[in-house]
């Protein structure tokens, strides 16, 4: 049986990716201005995943109407709303402070489907609260 780690403040880190490194990459995109703008009042920002296949539209959602604005809307009102409303979260029994299953619906390929995705709020760089959304299975 393995020996739990007492302290693991003892252990030297090698190497270390900061929000601001994924930022400057482009892996995260900083959307705290519009999320402002619903309410938060924390920063906020979304993977490049999210980016792409919620967020840009393809042809056929642009033949309707549907821009990258809107888009980023749609995520971050739904975000705020199952924040606030206590909605949308998926599993009750397991459920974890730290990060938030929710729904919205998105116009692709014609048509329009639920998607479902994870906000996540942990500390930042500097042990500031901040929001990042992503795709469920990212981490």
């Amino acid at each position: 049986m393995k020996k739990p780690i007492e302290n693991y403040l003892e252990f030297n880190i090698i190497s270390r990716y900061t929000r601001k490194q994924a930022l400057e990459d482009g892996l995260l995109i900083d959307v705290s201005n519009l999320a402002q703008e619903r309410g938060f009042k924390i920063p906020v920002s979304i993977t490049k995943q999210v980016w792409n296949l919620v967020i840009t539209p393809d042809d056929s959602a642009k033949r309707a109407g549907v821009d990258e604005t809107g888009c980023l809307w749609d995520v971050i009102h739904m975000l705020y709303t199952a924040l606030t409303t206590g909605i949308n979260r998926v599993d009750k029994e397991n459920y974890n402070t730290q990060e938030l299953l929710y729904s919205l619906y998105i116009f692709k390929n014609g048509e329009s489907k639920v998607t479902t995705l994870k906000a996540v709020c942990l500390p930042g760089d500097n042990m500031e609260p901040v929001f990042t959304i992503m795709m469920p299975e990212e981490d």
